[in-house]
């Protein structure tokens, strides 16, 4: 949180290159408290030191560093099993492993079955029905004025 002044952040590396990361503002949790910025970044894929760095105005400042390496240990299975069964959960889906995956066209028929229902349609009520009017009323005016009427 800064109370003054819209903050940077960027991304430096070792040799000094700098990468701009966007921010932006949070919407406030009260009437009266002060502003959050947020803002998210992609971790750059060469391997080594970086530092965060975020500024606002000469007074605020904040920095954190981080690592890249490419050997970086793999979440157990387990781990991922509930966070996706949480995910799935939460939108009536499913969680299926690998070897049940011949069943999936037959769940995935099962989940998409529309019930046919009436739906009442209306069509002279889409503003489309305004062109063909209006060619048939210039065309009935053209006529009119080709053989001399009024």
């Amino acid at each position: 949180m800064f109370a003054g002044g819209i903050p940077v952040a960027r991304v430096t590396d070792e040799a000094g290159g700098e990468w701009p990361v966007r921010l932006w503002p949070r919407e406030a949790s009260s009437p009266g408290a002060e502003r959050e910025w947020v803002g998210a970044f992609r971790a750059p894929d060469v391997p080594g030191h970086y530092r965060l760095g975020v500024a606002a105005g000469e007074t605020a400042t904040g920095a954190a560093e981080f690592l890249v390496v490419n050997d970086a240990p793999v979440l157990p299975r387990a781990a991922h099993d509930g966070l996706a069964a949480l995910a799935a959960s939460a939108h009536r889906g499913a969680v299926i492993s690998a070897d049940q995956v011949s069943t999936l066209p037959s769940r995935i028929a099962e989940a998409a079955t529309a019930t046919p229902m009436r739906e009442v349609w209306h069509p002279m009520r889409s503003v489309w029905w305004l062109l063909p009017f209006t060619l048939c009323a210039a065309g009935e005016w053209w006529l009119r004025r080709h053989r001399g009427e009024r």
